[in-house]
């Protein structure tokens, strides 16, 4: 089994993928709050989902915002 990242590789992981990532759930989202909750919550789910000791793939956290932005929309029409 894998050593679990440290606080800092985590860090530097959500340093250089979450400006992307936030740019992609604008564009799904109607507000930049959910935006950010839409990243948020796709990163820890995918983190959860891979086993917590490796960063998640991008293009699984990708796909991750892009369906919860879908059930956010379908949930508040």
């Amino acid at each position: 089994m894998a050593e679990p990242l440290t606080q800092t590789e985590w860090r530097r992981w959500i340093a250089d993928h979450a400006p992307k990532l936030l740019l992609f759930a604008r564009q799904k989202a109607r507000s930049e709050a959910d935006a950010q909750d839409l990243v948020q919550e796709a990163v820890v789910e995918c983190w959860q989902r891979n086993g917590q000791e490796e960063p998640p793939p991008l293009p699984l956290v990708f796909a991750t915002v892009h369906r919860r932005a879908i059930d956010l929309a379908r949930s508040q029409d």
